[in-house]
């Protein structure tokens, strides 16, 4: 069986929405093998200019509740987010 695992990376999961302080801090402990997942009310953030759309993903459900829609964010399901628990050593919820 091969090891998906990412070692030593995180999967960062915001589900309150986040000020441009708050995000960079995140991105100040983030490494470039880490994931940022936006879900909840979260996804509000993903609106805000400070919100690099290229360097993060949003669960579609949640933005889709929140009328969110944006073709530049990229968006997964609950089955890819379960596969990401998997795949990443390490979850930070935020």
């Amino acid at each position: 069986m091969t090891d998906l695992t990412h070692t030593n990376a995180t999967l960062h999961i915001l589900s309150k929405p986040v000020t441009q302080t708050q995000f960079q801090e995140l991105l100040d402990l983030k490494n470039d093998t880490d994931c940022v997942l936006f879900t909840r009310d979260a996804c509000y953030s993903l609106l805000a200019p400070y919100i690099d759309l290229n360097t993060v993903i949003a669960l579609q459900a949640d933005c889709e509740a929140r009328g969110i829609s944006n073709k530049s964010i990229s968006v997964i399901g609950y089955e890819k987010w379960v596969e990401l628990t998997l795949e990443y050593k390490n979850t930070l919820s935020w």
